[in-house]
């Protein structure tokens, strides 16, 4: 009996200390749909994408997100922690930036391609100088000069139930600062003048890779979109009770004026939602995608206007089931995330202009490419950012094009 009784008290005592912080709320059960009847008729079967997939840059490590330049050069954010620098003609690739933390989302400066904007965030499992924060960033090409852009935002008062959009005339109440706890991915508007960024999550632990397992058991509705005036110096609020907000992509205003929307990923609810930010409809949302076969994560387009989504992990039907049956979930925030199950496939969607219509999708095993994080397009190739630290080479398959005939650029 002492013996059980021992083993009784030793379980309950790790029951206790490896439970989940207090700001990760366990959502009550979400039943997932089938794949809408519009994928299942341009799915690529089989392999998916992956008798395309070449590569160049071996020495590249796992990234990501990529950006390209018309001299021929590219810049990964590579998962060892720095910016990575690949020239495509010699497919040389070779470390360029010792970046704060690890590298995330990347962008060019729409009024100054010198200038390249990017997210610095915590991977799990990693250590970093206590000098180094997460935050936004700036970089000039040229001089490879790193200038922190924001660090801090308005610490906001109250709590999301639902999703909520915020405008300046309808601003969050706020108290003060907090530290940036963790920058995922971010676009900036045609002008150059703002600067949308997201947060994940916000509590203790916050980073990339395994810290955002609980998260995604849980579905918690901690995704917030922070929106950076570079007029004014200021940073705001613009979104918050998402679920793991992720990718971010402005949509182009109208006859070129102002952005009104802004496409967001929910990674771990495997959807897209589009913000209303201005215009007549300001601080709205509304769910674009649903039931997506795998996890969207970051955002790019093309010139034709083509939305393209990574898909960093496909639906299973134990994902399904674990979040239809919530009850598990308490013991499955317990376990080490080495134990939490976990495939290896993974996937690109095509979107039109307005992301209503899809035009391409790419399923993989996960044999040749993993965990693809965006697509970026780019001349005559897809570039695929690869968020596993065991891949090599910037990955790349040719461009899908005409997706199907008579509906390129289809809006």
């Amino acid at each position: 009996m002492a013996v059980l009784a021992a083993l009784g008290v030793a379980i309950l005592l790790w029951w206790w200390q490896a439970g989940p912080v207090s700001e990760l709320e366990i959502s009550g059960p979400v039943a997932f749909g089938s794949m809408d009847e519009s994928l299942e008729g341009i799915r690529l079967l089989e392999n998916g994408f992956g008798s395309d997939v070449r590569r160049v840059g071996e020495d590249l490590p796992g990234y990501d997100d990529v950006v390209l330049f018309s001299d021929g050069r590219a810049l990964a954010s590579g998962m060892d922690g720095w910016i990575w620098r690949i020239d495509l003609e010699s497919a040389q690739a070779e470390r360029w930036l010792d970046a704060p933390l690890m590298p995330a989302g990347l962008r060019i400066a729409p009024d100054n391609p010198d200038v390249v904007y990017f997210c610095s965030a915590i991977l799990h499992g990693q250590s970093y100088p206590e000098t180094e924060r997460v935050g936004l960033y700036a970089v000039r090409r040229s001089t490879k000069e790193v200038a922190p852009v924001v660090l801090e935002v308005p610490r906001d008062v109250g709590q999301s139930e639902t999703p909520e959009v915020f405008t300046a005339d309808s601003p969050v109440e706020h108290s003060g600062v907090r530290a940036l706890a963790f920058c995922n991915d971010l676009d900036v508007s045609a002008d150059g003048q703002r600067i949308y960024f997201s947060e994940p999550f916000a509590y203790e632990g916050a980073s990339m890779g395994g810290g955002a397992v609980a998260e995604a058991i849980a579905l918690g509705r901690n995704g917030r979109l922070w929106m950076h005036d570079q007029t004014t110096g200021e940073t705001s609020l613009v979104a918050r009770g998402f679920h793991f907000l992720d990718g971010v992509l402005i949509e182009p205003g109208s006859e070129g004026g102002r952005e009104t929307t802004v496409l967001v990923t929910e990674t771990t609810r495997f959807r897209i939602q589009r913000l209303y930010v201005g215009g007549t409809q300001a601080g709205q949302s509304l769910v674009v995608w649903r039931d997506l076969p795998g996890m969207p994560d970051g955002l790019d387009r093309d010139v034709e206007g083509n939305v393209w989504v990574g898909l960093l992990g496909l639906r299973s039907a134990t994902t399904d089931w674990i979040h239809a049956h919530p009850g598990v979930k308490p013991l499955l925030l317990r376990l080490p995330d080495s134990w939490i199950p976990r495939g290896e496939s993974t996937g690109v969607l095509g979107l039109s202009p307005r992301a209503d219509r899809a035009l391409f999708l790419g399923l993989h095993d996960g044999s040749l490419v993993r965990d693809v994080s965006v697509a970026i397009p780019h001349g005559e190739r897809i570039y695929l950012a690869s968020f596993d630290p065991t891949q090599r080479g910037l990955v790349w398959i040719p461009r899908p094009i005409p997706f199907r005939s008579g509906e390129q650029g289809a809006r």
